[in-house]
């Protein structure tokens, strides 16, 4: 037995590191802290058969609208008159006290299963069916872990620390041996009792196994008790669980679990210390010197890299103070020769637009486009022109004949017929045929006029120029789109939508860039020097090292004997390798361990203990002063002294 409290000591304080820590929930909205004590009753078989959940709410600002995450059902006030409002997964508190104290029930799986079996004589049997039977009894406890979590390409069974207990009565139970677990007795009641770490084996699975192998070995999920037995009655079964074997310990479940905790503080702070040395020594004795060589070798190639980046970045420098040159003549030329040719040429689009205008307009004056009719009416128009001229020589001609008498010849015909008509018909015969003859001679001279004149193709010419027109106008509106597109004259000329604009911006980046340059070539020209004088640093680093280890080397021929049985064997590879492996097992457990069975809102920090016992109701009648002497055990019994701890 001493043996197995060494071995669990031993475990405890080394591999099972993670024990120390509680773990919170984000913390936020007021400091809230949520204590969670859930309280499950099993059948004789480990199921379980009930789950009472009693919390603890805590604020020192009291609980305005609260939500409170929980998955209870049958939620109640236990020490205050305010009722909960049920709202989506959870309820809301309103309470000016800064405690609330509730109680639900749960039918969400427990994070651990215990599984108990029992054998009379060698045969199976439940514990109902063991009522009153004697024999040799065999009773077994496995405890396993049930919840799993993924982290860090790990699946590890979230830890625990559970602790049984099972009150054997000394006028029962008799000749009590116990497989992985420790026995207390008095003058009536034997105690054995077990702690299980459900999942840790599995967690530490073929890690540092040539180390641990014998406390592999004896640690075990099951407590195994073996007792002759006389008229069997229902032994009380019960224990607690928490996510560390710290918060174990507060749930005080007996005497001797409280000494073994403080002996394995105690041991755990030692094997600390032991190990914080060992890895110091470690490291100055069997790397130091070597890495030293090959971060000076390294260290090296780092320097001729950093002189190769200061060449490029002076590289880099020079190529922008090109670049930036170029651009500068670029925006020059922008400045002094396109944008004023541009202008120009905007001022030159829009004569040469008025001008096409003007020109349009009087050829659709001229009307070229019908010669047939502009002929006629030239004929008509001269036609009338010699028939008036014809009239007005011969009324001039007759005026002076008759010395004025007759004015016109319509006049002097109309006296005539009245006194000769012959010679009166015969005069106007002669008028008439004048004027004929004159009014053909004038038709035939237009004739050959027009047939002189170019007359079809000025109206080709002002269908072109109408074509001509219409290009004219798509031109400029063309050369309208390119020069916005160049240079925004009216409104932004440094917008960055047209090629000028882009230029500008273009030309202040590349300043910024050569600003940049600069700054990047002083900060490598500081890199290069501080290389430098690192390499100097590293090179009297490199001497320390080789006196470092001279030293060390004096320090190991005075531990000849721990060193040979302890540390050299720590400090090969594998075993260093399997360590590291064990310690990145233990901080990851660390994160996953318990938060809450209930649930709990974001930001609230939470703690969690779980207490069982194995319902010992039977079917078998009793006389009355059997129940008092059994109600009388019941309240002094230790189910109520742990129960009381969380109330």
């Amino acid at each position: 037995m001493n043996k197995y409290k060494r071995l669990l000591a031993a475990a405890s304080a080394g591999i099972f590191a993670f024990a120390q820590c509680q773990v919170p929930v984000w913390a936020a909205n007021d400091e809230v802290t949520k204590e969670e004590n859930v309280f499950a009753i099993l059948n004789g078989d480990g199921s379980v058969k009930e789950v009472t959940v009693s919390d603890w709410l805590n604020s020192e600002n009291g609980f305005k609208d609260y939500y409170d995450l929980s998955n209870l059902e049958n939620v109640v006030n236990l020490k205050g008159d305010e009722k909960p409002e049920a709202k989506d997964q959870g309820y809301i508190w309103n309470s000016e006290s800064q405690d609330l104290y509730y109680q639900g029930t749960s039918d969400q799986p427990l994070p651990f299963e215990l599984a108990i079996s029992y054998t009379l004589d060698g045969k199976e049997m439940t514990m109902q069916e063991l009522l009153g039977k004697s024999g040799q009894l065999k009773m077994t406890i496995r405890v396993s872990a049930k919840e799993k979590q993924k982290i860090n390409g790990r699946e590890l069974y979230v830890p625990m620390a559970v602790a049984a207990l099972v009150d054997l009565d000394s006028s029962h139970f008799k000749e009590i041996e116990i497989e992985h677990g420790l026995m207390k007795t008095d003058d009536k009641n034997q105690i054995a009792a077990s702690i299980f770490f459900p999942g840790l084996l599995e967690n530490y699975e073929g890690v540092l196994d040539g180390y641990l192998g014998e406390l592999k070995d004896e640690m075990s999920d099951e407590m195994i008790i073996s007792c002759e037995v006389t008229d069997f009655i229902i032994p009380q079964i019960m224990g607690g669980a928490a996510g560390s074997l710290e918060e174990l310990t507060k749930m005080s479940i007996s005497d001797d679990f409280s000494g073994l905790m403080s002996s394995l503080d105690q041991l755990q702070e030692a094997t600390d210390q032991l190990l914080s040395g060992t890895e110091a020594l470690q490291e100055a004795a069997g790397t130091f010197d070597t890495k030293m060589g090959e971060l000076n070798n390294q260290f090296t190639a780092y320097q001729a890299g950093i002189e190769n980046a200061y060449q490029g970045t002076k590289d880099l420098n020079s190529g922008m103070n090109t670049l930036n040159q170029a651009m500068q003549a670029l925006k020059g030329e922008l400045d002094q020769s396109l944008l004023p040719g541009l202008a120009s040429s905007s001022q030159k689009q829009q004569a040469l637009q008025a001008q096409m205008t003007a020109l349009q307009e009087k050829l659709a004056a001229l009307g070229l486009d019908d010669i047939d009719g502009l002929t006629a009416q030239l004929q008509t128009a001269l036609q009338e022109a010699m028939t008036n001229m014809f009239k007005a020589g011969l009324d001039t001609g007759i005026a002076a004949a008759t010395s004025g008498q007759y004015q016109s010849s319509e006049a002097y015909l109309g006296a005539m017929s009245q006194e000769d008509p012959q010679k009166a018909q015969t005069a106007m015969a002669i008028i008439n045929g004048g004027s004929e003859q004159a009014t053909a001679a004038a038709q035939q001279g237009i004739q050959e006029i027009f047939s002189q004149l170019p007359l079809a193709d000025l109206a080709a010419l002002q269908d072109d120029l109408t074509s001509l027109t219409g290009l004219a106008s798509e031109m400029m509106s063309d050369l309208n789109v390119l020069l916005g597109k160049v240079y925004d004259v009216n409104d932004d000329p440094a917008n960055p939508q047209t090629l000028y604009g882009s230029i500008l911006a273009m030309s202040v980046g590349i300043d910024q860039i050569d600003s940049g340059s600069q700054a990047l070539l002083g900060g490598m020209d500081a890199i290069n020097t501080a290389t430098k004088t690192i390499a100097n640093a590293l090179s009297m680093f490199k001497e320390g090292s080789s006196a470092l280890k001279d030293g060390t080397d004096t320090l190991n021929d005075g531990m000849q004997t721990y060193a040979d049985e302890g540390i050299s064997q720590l400090t090969n590879n594998s075993a260093l390798d399997q360590l590291q492996t064990a310690m990145s097992i233990q901080e990851d457990m660390q994160n996953i361990a318990l938060k809450t069975y209930s649930g709990a809102s974001e930001g609230t920090t939470t703690s969690v203990h779980y207490v069982f016992k194995v319902d010992d109701t039977t079917e078998k009648k009793t006389d009355a002063s059997q129940a008092e002497v059994n109600e009388t055990e019941k309240e002094t019994s230790l189910w109520d002294r742990l129960v009381g701890l969380f109330q």
